[in-house]
């Protein structure tokens, strides 16, 4: 084994010392579905034994399995020699193959089927994809280097050059946007920078072709890293995730890179999605007043609640990174008061809206409930019963969202 960090790293417990040293947040709770949001967690699966870190290299077809990288909500990577062409790569494999559903089968191939069309320099490659010993694997380039953050878990790096990380990374997210496909996963976790210093952009296993119309992704349903997610993502708004979302989830990366925390943390998952769900961010320069005012606009903008507020492209936050890299002014303006004020006011007058709409349908549920007697409405009882405690939870995070804007 040898001694470089490797694709999905496990990241380090001990953060270099001083100052602009960039911790790896609090831990965040992944729902069902989600990718891993911190270190790879080891799984036990009968149809794919897992490595351990002593063994000897392990025979998988034409492939030496040579050490486990990481594990996903998907799968698990192992760096691996490709015997035929005398090559290292990493291989992914799915979790549970023999017995996997047709659904995630269908989902871990389309993650490879999306990478292998994308062809960047920013974008980790795909070679091969297949099915071995009953179960399905691809391969990937094999990048000699570490996540952003593990690496800035490691050690201190000037400020410019974790500009210069999310501007690259933002380049090659345009590239895929540009080829009709969404990440919906970024965060410090699926960047890579090589040994040469050079970014990759890994990891689609949420990935979402744009005229995709599978049904993979049910409405409703949340998936992702919260505090990297934006809100129409968090919603489970899924006809509303576009190229603005993972803009929104640059801009949470070059938050926390530059202040050592997530843009939006909390006690547990719950409260982090309902943070997110309202929008709510803690200004860059709240958190660190001596960062850049213009960087503070640049994320605030990435970061803005609602998607046609957020820069117009990937390609667009690049560019004002670049003029902050060149110390020009940037294209980006923070709100002015006025703006600000009629913001609130729409936000509010859209929160208590919901809230006396959603009196109004625990009401008639309510109503409903008493009417159903005897064994045989049971279940309905029981459905209703599930509806209307789902609602008071909306109810009480719309009535906490007015009185955060009152």
């Amino acid at each position: 084994m040898d001694d470089e960090h490797s694709y999905q790293r496990r990241k380090t417990s001990h953060p270099g010392q001083g100052m602009p040293t960039v911790p790896a947040g609090p831990p965040v709770v992944h729902p069902p579905g989600a990718s891993s949001g911190g270190s790879p967690t080891i799984v036990s699966d009968p149809s794919v034994s897992e490595l351990p870190p002593s063994a000897e290299p392990r025979a998988f077809g034409r492939f030496e399995l040579l050490e486990e990288l990481g594990s996903g909500g998907m799968g698990t990577v192992y760096k691996a020699r490709q015997l035929d062409l005398e090559r290292l790569v990493a291989l992914k494999t799915l979790h549970g193959s023999l017995g996997a559903s047709r659904t995630l089968i269908e989902r871990f191939m389309r993650e490879a089927r999306a990478a292998a069309k994308l062809d960047h320099p920013g974008l980790v490659r795909v070679f091969e994809v297949g099915c071995l010993e009953g179960t399905y694997f691809f391969t990937m380039e094999y990048v000699r280097g570490e996540s952003l953050l593990a690496k800035v878990a490691r050690q201190p790096f000037p400020l410019a050059e974790r500009i210069r990380w999310v501007r690259d990374a933002a380049l090659a997210v345009h590239h895929a946007h540009t080829q009709g496909f969404v990440h919906r996963d970024i965060k410090p976790q699926n960047i890579l920078v090589d040994v040469e210093g050079r970014v990759k952009v890994t990891d689609f296993g949420l990935v979402r072709e744009v005229a995709d119309e599978s049904g993979l992704t049910l409405t409703g349903q949340v998936i992702g890293t919260p505090c990297y997610m934006p809100p129409e993502q968090a919603r489970g708004e899924w006809d509303r995730i576009g190229p603005a979302s993972d803009v929104y989830a640059l801009g949470a990366t070059l938050y926390e890179l530059a202040a050592g925390r997530p843009p939006v943390t909390g006690a547990d998952t719950f409260e982090v999605l309902a943070m997110v769900k309202r929008g709510e961010v803690t200004p860059l320069r709240s958190v660190d007043g001596k960062l850049p005012r213009d960087l503070d606009t640049v994320c605030m903008k990435a970061l803005d609640p609602t998607p046609t507020r957020r820069y117009a492209s990937a390609a667009e936050l690049a560019e004002d990174l670049d003029r902050l890299l060149r110390l020009e002014p940037v294209r980006a303006r923070p709100l002015s008061r006025r703006e600000r004020v009629t913001l609130v006011d729409r936000e509010l007058v859209e929160a208590r809206v919901l809230e006396e709409q959603l009196h109004a349908e625990q009401k008639i549920a309510r109503l409903k409930l008493a009417s159903l007697t005897g064994f045989w409405n049971y279940f309905r009882r029981r459905r209703l019963l599930e509806a209307i405690e789902a609602r008071e939870l909306r109810i009480v995070a719309a009535t906490s969202q007015i009185e955060s804007l009152v």
